[in-house]
């Protein structure tokens, strides 16, 4: 038989907590000498050890750090499943506590303290979603962390060997998997799935899906379809694309065909199950005018092809608050020479679009630059070749200039999937360079 959840007792380093507590108040240790909050109470600061300690009220504001579900009832009258969540508290310390949300929590999700009486005038502080004021672009940066991966080779491989690539990713630490879509490769939708469906903790983005490929319709069914299946864990880009894809015919007016395409999805056509959290949308956007519609219409955009000084410009033009995630093309190779083929591979192929082309020539690189494949000067600030200490410095270029989030893109001249994860472990390897 199981016993009845105990009530906490009043130990001497909890009183002051107990007591906030039942005040609405959350109420955490601090020490004088280092100003530094922690947690659990002691009489002893645990980082230099000083009796100097007082107490705060705290904010009562966060980001959920970790959480499990329970299926066990350990108390009678406990409510099973439960789940009880790790909060990092904005001050510093981790605070572990039930979870009050509808839905299970999100790493990295903001969240804010409430107050439930468990028996005897005993009252403890619990978590949820941090409500209404929270940014939902900020909400996404903090889940996604610094650095994600973009891979065009899973739209090329069997679907077995896509699903254990996406599991070596999430297992590695990568915030974010991006995937694109052609109109030679799988589609990106049913694409998602296989991995999300792979996956347990992994988001899956698409970066980008095209408009021309399906109408707002039915992008909208499919993107309410995945939220709800996996919620959390789904970022919808969208795009342009380029003219000679040869699908469309609005290539002459992108910004234009967003921005009606946006105009449907937002009609609020659907009527089949959703997430609780709306998904996130994001736009390709190279040039100005796209940056501002990302803005104004969608959490943010993604940038393809992009060196670090666009990533400045784009954060300028964004301001702090959307999401801005720029693709970060690299070759981990010791081999100086080799690398530089394969680089210069990747933007012969991307010069051939004139969509890219004319955002070059807005970043100030001319005829002489687009000739041969690419001049060194070109392939240099678009991909990044040789150590991870090298990758990982361009990756700060990025984050010091704006980036919430690089995706970094591995480059290989041999086919398969298994060389691309070779640099994503050798990546993970170097310090700092996962989320």
């Amino acid at each position: 038989m199981t016993a009845t959840r105990p009530i906490p007792l009043r130990y001497p380093e909890d009183v002051e907590h107990l007591d906030g507590a039942a005040r609405g108040e959350l109420r955490v240790p601090v020490c004088g000498s280092c100003g530094e909050a922690f947690w659990p109470p002691s009489p002893v600061c645990p980082r230099d050890f000083r009796r100097d300690v007082e107490w705060t009220t705290d904010a009562g504001t966060g980001r959920v750090h970790s959480w499990v579900r329970f299926h066990k009832r350990y108390f009678e009258g406990d409510d099973v499943p439960y789940v009880v969540v790790q909060v990092r508290l904005d001050s510093g310390p981790n605070l572990t506590t039930t979870w009050t949300g509808s839905g299970d929590p999100v790493l990295g999700e903001p969240v804010a303290v409430s107050f439930r009486e468990v028996g005897d005038g005993v009252w403890l502080p619990e978590f949820g979603p941090g409500g209404a004021g929270v940014n939902p672009s900020r909400e996404l940066a903090a889940r996604i962390g610094p650095v994600g991966v973009w891979l065009s080779v899973l739209a090329e491989v069997p679907a077995a060997e896509a699903a254990k690539a996406a599991q070596v990713v999430e297992d590695l630490g990568y915030g974010a998997l991006w995937i694109g879509e052609s109109p030679a490769h799988k589609e990106i939708f049913t694409n998602a799935t296989l991995l999300l469906s792979a996956t347990t903790r992994l988001t899956v983005a698409t970066g980008v899906a095209t408009i021309w490929a399906r109408d707002a319709v039915a992008t909208e069914g499919a993107t309410q379809t995945l939220g709800e299946a996996f919620p959390g864990r789904f970022v919808l880009g969208l795009g342009a694309s380029h003219a000679e894809a040869g699908r469309g015919n609005g290539h002459d007016r992108p910004l234009t065909a967003l921005r009606e395409y946006l105009d449907v999805l937002d009609s609020d056509r659907y009527q089949g199950p959703r997430p609780d959290r709306a998904v996130p949308r994001v736009l390709a956007a190279l040039r100005p005018r796209m940056q501002e519609l990302a803005r104004d219409r969608t959490a943010g955009m993604h940038s393809f092809f992009v060196p670090p000084a666009h990533t400045a410009a784009a954060r300028e033009r964004l301001g702090p608050e959307p999401l801005l995630v720029p693709e970060q093309a690299v070759v981990v190779d010791a081999d100086a020479a080799r690398a530089r083929e394969v680089a210069r591979k990747h933007v012969a192929t991307r010069l051939a679009l004139r969509n890219y082309v004319n955002h070059l020539r807005a970043l100030g690189f001319g005829d002489d630059d687009f000739a041969d494949g690419g001049s060194d000067r070109l392939v240099d600030e678009l991909v990044v070749c040789g150590d991870p200490q090298l990758v990982a410095a361009r990756v700060r270029e990025h984050l010091a200039a704006g980036a919430d989030h690089v995706a970094i893109h591995p480059l290989t001249g041999t086919p398969g999937v298994e060389p691309v994860l070779d640099q994503l472990r050798a990546l993970a390897a170097e310090g700092g360079i996962r989320s």
